[in-house]
């Protein structure tokens, strides 16, 4: 089942690994998109996608080289 919600450990492992300090200092500090259901943080993978999407910085001289709408590019390849 791909659950659209997915909690700090799963987010954690999505995100290759990032400790799980650094995403609660992200949430205190309003850096990233998630919600509480009940006194549990969730975050929505479509709008993770997307906030990685709009902090990713592509050097100038890879941005004429790289078609970025391949999948590989997206990170679907495995999907």
């Amino acid at each position: 089942m791909d659950k659209n919600l997915i909690n700090i450990n799963e987010l954690a492992e999505y995100l290759g690994g990032i400790a799980i300090q650094t995403i609660y200092d992200w949430v205190h500090d309003k850096r990233i998109p998630y919600v509480k259901v009940n006194r549990c943080l969730r975050f929505s993978r479509l709008l993770i996608d997307e906030w990685l999407k709009k902090n990713t910085h592509i050097p100038l001289d890879l941005q004429n080289k790289i078609d970025y709408n391949t999948p590989q590019v997206r990170g679907e390849e495995n999907k």
